[in-house]
């Protein structure tokens, strides 16, 4: 699989999964699942990009 289709699932677990998770989970657990999701959905933005992953 290619880094960019690899992103691109990232991104699709961790705004559709990842997100709607959160509000179940316990907070510390959520918290654990968004950041690691994000890690790897947002691995191409470099440490100079915006908390809100828009560069």
């Amino acid at each position: 699989m290619t880094s960019a289709l690899c992103a691109r699932l990232w991104r699709f677990v961790h705004n559709v999964v990842a997100h709607p998770l959160m509000e179940v989970l316990p907070e510390a657990w959520g918290d654990a699942l968004h950041d690691w999701t994000a890690r790897r959905a947002f691995i191409d933005l470099g440490s100079g990009a915006s908390p809100g992953g828009a560069e």
